[in-house]
């Protein structure tokens, strides 16, 4: 800046004093005119509707016009010493910023603008606003007719004054009279704000701009579709508490304005009822109301969304600002544009018609007088280039060259600095450029703690999605955690609190007095908010004793996410978390502090009910996940805590019994507990009714009537007199649901467990085998699946469905080769692609091939047609059409998805839907639907077919010697080294023979009660069992050799029949 200076011009009207002193007839001033007293050393220079306010680099020069035949005055009287850093102007209010971030206010408050509460209606000296407890930093102001934005240096937005038609972005439209903080806009990055009228609108770091307030001219950037919905929006739509904000002509809630895609906004202003940015591209764009052309498109209509303006493409804008109905923008060389109403002279060229595009302002060098407008310039006109402007006459004066350098508009007029020199609009360039840093550079704990630094670093806007970069976030925690050496992990947890408190605010419209929230704000159903939840979470801190205590606040937030949020929660960890950084940082820290409560309150506390639903969160997350990502397994989710101090028993009954009720209950979130713990529920629930059943039968009229369940078959009718027995109780369910009792006709033997076991094991091996008929057998993968084209009858699939819920009943393990998928179908949940993999690869290999051929001549190589070939029940070839003609209907390039899918949904639900659906229907009717529901499909398949037995060290552990054995026997050694040394096959084939099945049940080798018994002194006998009890009877042999002998002996000679 040279000793010359600022000289501020102003013209447009003069009515109000907005120019300073005029004269007296003199009401317009269509050139720029020198108003002195502004000052020639400016910081900031803007306007309100009525006057203009300037703001000198000296200590207190604060200059404001605005009365009628007065000039420009200086503010006096200010309560703050520090120098003033900015200012605006309203309608009747002034507003400025000290340096040491204190806020001043003076004028009328009658809609709470002066921000010093209800009791102050008018002020005429300026005087400190009221905080609210979590503003510091501010670094800039912007104020409305009637009201006023402020902003901190962490991106935090405070509001204070008329929010009629929400343009304080907080909810209710109630006048705000202490300033608020803009919870709306929690988790937004904001480096920039702007205010109209009416209407507010904010710049983050990522570009993009959220408009708030009115949008009775679409100055919001939105259409105009009816005031809320219930649809969940796009990514331009923030949502409600009670949906998705479809704007109808105002809005309280931020609404992201479109940008084309590969582009983002650098810069943002309002004029009274439109709005104007500047994008990455270089292009100026404005929206809302358009009557006198202040869109600078062309046209006098509004715009509810960005239109272009049509400005010089060689040069490079720096900054925009808007009037009442006029707008202009600075360039980097100096150059002023204005465009819209020019009735009051407003535009400077010395014209008082309206521009529909912009006009360049001539800059007046040293010693000028006046400028004369080029000839083709006439009222009504469209803007030209800068070659048609004519040199003016030159009237004496230093001929130093000058550049427009700050301008402001009001209502009708606008103001500008000339300087002769051209860095402060270097300086506005590289403030543009680099202003998406600004929240970078927050340090030390106070970045962790800022959900806008968090958003800012770590959350990325793609083409149609938001992405979290978790990794980098982690990496940024563990450095924060070296470069602080010892303190690291403490300023961390100071972090945490801060973010957790300040998330308790956002999220909350009103607390209780005991604590509890009463109603939740809609940042609850935001995108972002969800993502920054996140964010905290993986804050390495929260595994300490005292972190453990804040993410209670962050859980607790996470159990208030609406619809919107929590489908973000969810979609960000199933997409962006890495496994091993879910688990550590995320589940284990929760059970670590469902643990810390449950063992030290000794109750179900609120941190524990909201524990769990955020582990619910994140385990619906792990169900989402694609093939990409490393399997999780359901254990990671088990809480031993909670199945060793909680009473199960009860907390079942708080959820089946007392539905009615608002209790809560670990059964509603099964995927919690283990599957010991599940399996105690199911048989506790299975023993109950069986108890009732028995003792209803007992109790009867009919003393006949035997408290078991009795059915008598021949071994070489098996099958038939089975259906036969389960038909004829049918029509007595009860009948069924008492213990079970089998019996052998011309056997003798009571069935203590043994029987039962037999009888299921030959019923299910008969019924399953594809002799039967109504089931297949796959060779290769050893799954059996139900046959499409199967001669039985919808009644047998029921009656077999109901067999294998007997079994499951009372408590036997079947030898069950069901792929995965049947049990994700018994739970009502849709087969996919994937399970097609599980259950036939081959077949799935084929078709992934089809997807993944890209070739156009896919119909000519692959002469793949809309068919499934299958093997009918009698041998043939068969092939069922897909679609109608799916003969003669090739795969293409063009249909092959639909094709794979079609051919997928046949395969898995179509071709067996009726059977399937028998079959389910008679598992229920034995398994009520609320039981299934306990388990996982994975832990299910565990229940009904058992653990896969591999592990002899665990049997071994778990093993109890009776009739004179000590686990120091020499024979007790011999054998456990022959049992180690057996392949896995003859290890399962031996389970087999002491137990009736090679598994094991849910929870593991420990839950079999293996004993080995003495039976009797060496001999020459094979060691026999009770596969009723899991009794080994083990002679006392003399010898490793003969130890090996026997025992191979007497597994390669029987056959195990069942389990339990």
């Amino acid at each position: 800046m040279t000793a010359d200076g600022d000289r501020v011009m102003a013209w447009g009207s003069c009515e109000s004093g907005q120019l300073g002193a005029c004269g007296e007839e003199e009401e317009v001033v269509s050139s720029p005119r020198h108003v002195p007293g502004f000052g020639s050393d400016l910081a900031v220079l803007t306007c309100g509707p009525w006057g203009t306010v300037s703001v000198g680099n000296s200590p207190n020069e604060v200059c404001t016009s605005g009365e009628r035949g007065k000039p420009v005055a200086t503010v006096s009287g200010l309560e703050s010493t520090a120098r003033v850093v900015d200012a605006g102007r309203g309608e009747d209010f002034l507003v400025v910023l000290t340096e040491d971030s204190k806020i001043l206010t003076l004028g009328g408050s009658a809609y709470g603008q002066l921000g010093r509460g209800d009791n102050v209606v008018e002020s005429t000296s300026l005087r400190s606003v009221k905080w609210p407890r979590s503003s510091r930093d501010i670094v800039k102001i912007r104020a409305g007719a009637y009201h006023w934005l402020a902003m901190s240096s962490t991106g935090k937005v405070f509001g204070s004054g008329s929010n009629s038609k929400g343009q304080l972005g907080i909810p209710d439209r109630r006048s705000i009279s202490e300033p608020e903080r803009i919870y709306n806009l929690w988790a937004f990055p904001v480096v920039d704000i702007a205010t109209g009228a009416n209407h507010s609108a904010v710049l983050t770091a990522h570009g993009h701009i959220y408009t708030f307030g009115s949008n009775r001219y679409g100055q919001l950037g939105v259409k105009s579709v009816g005031e809320q919905s219930n649809d969940a929006g796009g990514e331009t739509s923030v949502t409600s508490p009670g949906g998705s904000i479809q704007l109808k002509d105002f809005s309280e809630y931020p609404h992201r304005v479109p940008c084309p895609d590969g582009l983002h906004y650098k810069a943002v202003a309002c004029g009274a009822d439109h709005t104007l940015a500047i994008r990455s591209d270089g292009r100026v764009v404005t929206f809302g109301k358009g009557t006198s052309g202040q869109l600078g498109c062309g046209s006098t209509g509004s715009s509810f969304s960005p239109m272009v303006v049509r400005l010089p493409s060689d040069e490079v804008f720096v900054s925009v600002v808007g009037g009442g109905r006029h707008s202009a923008c600075l360039s980097l060389a100096g150059n002023l544009y204005t465009w819209g109403a020019g009735e009051s002279g407003q535009l400077g060229n010395m014209d008082v018609a309206d521009k529909l595009y912009p006009v360049k302002v001539e800059k007046p060098k040293r010693g000028r007088k006046r400028l004369r407008a080029p000839a083709s310039m006439e009222p009504g006109g469209c803007g030209i280039s800068p070659s048609e402007y004519q040199p003016a006459d030159e009237i004496g004066g230093s001929q130093e060259e000058c550049f427009w350098t700050m301008v402001a508009c009001g209502a009708n007029h606008t103001v500008a600095a000339l300087s002769n020199s051209l860095d402060r609009i270097e300086a506005m360039k590289e403030n543009m450029e680099s202003r998406a840093n600004t929240i970078a550079t927050v340090s030390g704990s106070q970045a962790f703690g800022c959900a806008g630094y968090l958003s800012k670093e770590f959350i990325r806007y793609g083409a149609s999605e938001l992405e979290l970069d978790a990794e980098r976030a982690a990496a940024e925690y563990s450095k924060f955690l070296d470069e602080f050496d010892g303190n690291g992990p403490q300023a961390l947890e100071e972090a945490a609190l801060y973010l957790a408190v300040d998330s308790k605010d956002a999220f909350a419209r009103g607390w209780d007095g005991s604590g509890q929230l009463v109603s939740v704000s809609s940042v609850a159903n935001q995108i972002e908010p969800a993502m920054v939840l996140l964010l905290a979470m993986l804050n390495p801190s929260l595994t300490s004793e005292n972190g453990l205590r804040y993410l209670g606040f962050l859980v607790e937030m996470a159990k208030y996410l609406r619809i919107r949020g929590k489908r973000s929660f969810i979609h960000t960890v199933s997409n962006d978390i890495p496994t091993n950084m879910l688990i550590t940082r995320l589940i284990t820290p929760i059970q670590m502090l469902i643990d810390m409560e449950l063992r030290t309150e000794r109750a179900i506390t609120e941190t524990v009910i909201n524990s769990v639903k955020t582990l619910y969160l994140l385990f619906c997350a792990v169900k989402a996940r694609g093939p990409g990502h490393e399997p999780i397994s359901l254990k990671e989710f088990y809480n031993s805590t909670i199945t060793q101090e909680v009473n199960l028993s009860r907390d079942y009954e708080r959820k089946f019994l007392l539905e009615g009720e608002k209790s809560f209950s670990f059964c509603s979130y099964p995927f919690i507990l283990d599957q010991e713990a599940k399996g105690i529920l199911l048989r506790k629930e299975m023993k109950s009714v069986q108890h009732k059943c028995a003792m209803d039968s007992l109790m009867s009229a009919n003393r006949m009537m035997s408290p078991n369940c009795e059915i008598e078959v021949r071994r070489d009718h098996l099958i038939q007199d089975s259906l036969s027995e389960l038909l004829r109780r049918h029509q007595f369910p009860m009948e069924l649901r008492k213990p079970l009792k089998v019996r052998f006709v011309g056997e003798a033997g009571e069935d203590a467990g043994g029987l039962r076991k037999e009888f299921f094991q030959i019923a299910i091996e008969k019924l399953f085998s594809p002799d039967f008929g109504m089931f297949t057998y796959d060779e290769e993968n050893r799954y059996h699946w139900f046959r499409c084209d199967s001669l039985e009858t919808n009644d047998a699939f029921n009656l077999v469905g109901t067999l294998v819920g007997l079994a499951i009943y009372n408590d036997t393990i079947l030898d069950l080769h069901f792929p995965p998928v049947v049990y994700k179908k018994l739970q009502d949940l849709a087969p996919n692609f994937a399970d097609l993999k599980v259950m036939s690869p081959r077949v799935a290999q084929s078709l992934q091939a089809v997807l993944d051929y890209d070739g156009d001549d896919m119909e000519d190589v692959l002469c793949v047609t809309f068919t499934v070939p299958y093997e009918s029940i009698y041998g043939e070839r068969v092939e069922h059409e897909l679609v109608e003609g799916g003969k003669d209907r090739f795969v293409t390039q063009q249909n092959k998805h639909e094709f794979v899918r079609l051919y997928t949904e046949w395969v898995l639900e179509k071709s067996v839907e009726k059977a399937f659906s028998a079959f389910k229907g008679g598992m229920r009717r034995m398994i009520p639907g609320h039981m299934l529901n306990l388990f996982e499909p994975e832990e299910f398949e565990v229940l009904v077919c058992g653990e896969k037995f591999d592990d002899v060290g665990q049997l071994e552990k778990h093993t109890r010697y009776d009739g004179g054995y000590t686990q120091n026997s020499e024979v007790i050694t011999w054998f456990w080294e022959v049992l180690n040394g057996l392949s896995p096959d003859r290890k399962r084939r031996f389970l087999a023979f002491v137990t009736g099945t090679d598994r094991v049940p849910a929870g593991g080798v420990e839950k079999l009660n293996f004993v080995i018994q003495r039976s009797g002194p060496d001999s020459d006998r094979l060691p026999t069992s009770h596969t009723c009890f899991n009794v080994l009877l083990l002679p006392d042999y003399s010898s490793l050799e003969k130890t090996k002998n026997r025992l191979l002996l007497s597994i390669e000679n029987s056959q195990g029949f069942g389990l339990r």
